[in-house]
């Protein structure tokens, strides 16, 4: 529902919306609309061009995620939780994957910037380059005003600063901390001219699985050679292996 200009600020001020928060949001609408359709545009491309390719890429992804004996479970998901696995592994080929081609591999985030036919705008292209520059992390979510905001802290490095993120998608969804403890959720924050941003795709964990989850990140973290990519495989493995364990 929309706010109006006179009403409460969602944000619990009590002050109206126009002195409040309405200045912010609509400059972040504002940047929103210019990377509007990026993700969209990129996928069909890749799905026109390089359709052989993307199929074996994600499907590659897909099953190294959850193990060639689990191919068959991992079709009989249901069809929410499949769009959910699509457009998350999706998105990840588009940050940091890779197709193969005669000419060996090369980073489909290159492909796409370098593709003079698509003619990105300025803001769709800065979305591009942003997603592929900051990788998947953990986030314990420490606070949620549905429809408006949410709150993270890094769950590897629980020292770091909390995170607001101005958000209307993520935080109608996923579970706040409760006396049962933080509920956490895997995501890729983009810093963008208002503030931080959601990539778009998300990886929840339920309040049991999120603590171990974190654990053994910060155990791999610790590794030597291990890079952020690593460790976002290593997030999305964890959750793939939740989707199993699940009540479906």
């Amino acid at each position: 529902m929309k706010i109006g200009r006179n009403d409460a600020c969602p944000c619990g001020s009590g002050t109206k919306y126009k002195r409040c928060c309405m200045a912010r949001d609509q400059a972040r609408e504002a940047e929103e609309r210019e990377h509007a359709g990026a993700t969209e545009r990129a996928i069909r491309w890749l799905a026109e061009t390089h359709r052989d390719a993307m199929v074996a890429a994600y499907e590659t992804l897909r099953i190294s995620l959850a193990g060639e004996s689990r191919r068959a479970a991992l079709d009989a998901l249901d069809a929410e939780t499949q769009s959910l696995l699509r457009i998350n592994l999706m998105e990840w080929l588009l940050a940091e994957g890779s197709l193969v081609g005669d000419d060996g591999p090369r980073r489909i985030s290159d492909l796409l910037l370098g593709a003079q036919e698509l003619a990105w705008t300025p803001g769709q292209r800065a979305w591009l380059q942003r997603l592929s520059e900051h990788p998947l992390r953990l986030y314990e979510v420490l606070d949620i005003v549905p429809g408006r905001q949410i709150t993270l802290r890094d769950a590897i490095l629980p020292d770091a600063a909390p995170i607001v993120i101005g958000d209307t998608s993520v935080s109608e969804w996923v579970p706040a901390g409760s006396m049962t403890g933080p509920s956490y959720v895997a995501c890729r924050v983009l810093p963008g001219r208002e503030g931080n941003e959601l990539s778009g795709a998300a990886f929840p964990f339920p309040r049991l699985t999120g603590p171990a989850v974190a654990a053994m990140l910060r155990t791999a973290v610790a590794e030597p050679g291990k890079s952020a990519s690593d460790i976002g495989r290593a997030i999305m493995a964890a959750w793939v292996e939740h989707l199993f364990t699940e009540p479906q």
